[in-house]
């Protein structure tokens, strides 16, 4: 098996609780989907799409905590491995690379509907974008129910960092936070990395109040790192 990828907030303090998950327009649909389970899902299988830094991994969580979910390992997807678990279990798989197994993969989900067990599948981009050459899995896949995550709009980037922060004890004027919705990467990973990277800087300076000045010099120091990335 294999642990999840962090992405909101912080990767040394990683929570993922409901009350860290901002709502907005471009993942209200994701949302109420996954808080549909069980009732509302229209199969056993859910794919998960949405660009790194997204909130996948967020709202992946999420669900895990609820359905008591196992995170079943991506790379060496074992379906015998399921007949570990009870009629109905639940498991999260993170589709992190465009290499899979598709033999395996196909077998875990033929397991996962012969057991009525549940599987979040999360990956960055939809089915239909999948390079898959084994037309059963193709097949499957595609015809999966799937919800994605879009693009944040300001609104909810401007909701993100307020709420970040907040947590961290920080001021900011709403003018500050347009300047960096409008100038940062536009993911909710990214609201966090530039978040910690202000709080680092202004604890040098031995303020609370994130200014444009210092907000210029974050964004700085986080766009450069983004060029090396």
């Amino acid at each position: 098996m294999a642990s999840s990828q962090l992405t909101l907030p912080f990767t040394h303090d990683p929570s993922w609780q409901r009350s860290d998950f901002i709502i907005g327009e471009a993942n209200r649909l994701a949302v109420q989907t996954i808080d549909s389970w069980p009732d509302g899902w229209p199969a056993r299988i859910l794919l998960l799409s949405g660009p790194a830094g997204s909130g996948k991994t967020h709202l992946a969580a999420i669900w895990a905590r609820t359905a008591n979910a196992v995170i079943l390992d991506a790379d060496h997807p074992d379906p015998f491995a399921l007949g570990q678990y009870g009629m109905g279990a639940a498991f999260v798989m993170e589709m992190a690379r465009p290499q899979i197994d598709e033999q395996a993969l196909f077998h875990v989900l033929n397991r996962i509907n012969e057991r009525r067990q549940w599987l979040l599948l999360t990956a960055r981009a939809g089915a239909h974008a999948w390079e898959v050459t084994l037309a059963d899995l193709r097949s499957r896949l595609t015809s999966a129910p799937s919800v994605a995550l879009g693009e944040p709009d300001d609104a909810l980037l401007e909701a993100i960092l307020f709420k970040l922060f907040t947590d961290l004890r920080m001021e900011i004027e709403a003018a500050t936070l347009r300047f960096l919705v409008t100038r940062m990467e536009r993911t909710p990973a990214a609201a966090g990395r530039l978040a910690k990277r202000i709080d680092e800087l202004a604890l040098v300076e031995k303020r609370r109040m994130v200014t444009k000045m210092l907000a210029s010099r974050a964004l700085a120091v986080e766009n450069r790192n983004m060029d090396e990335r």
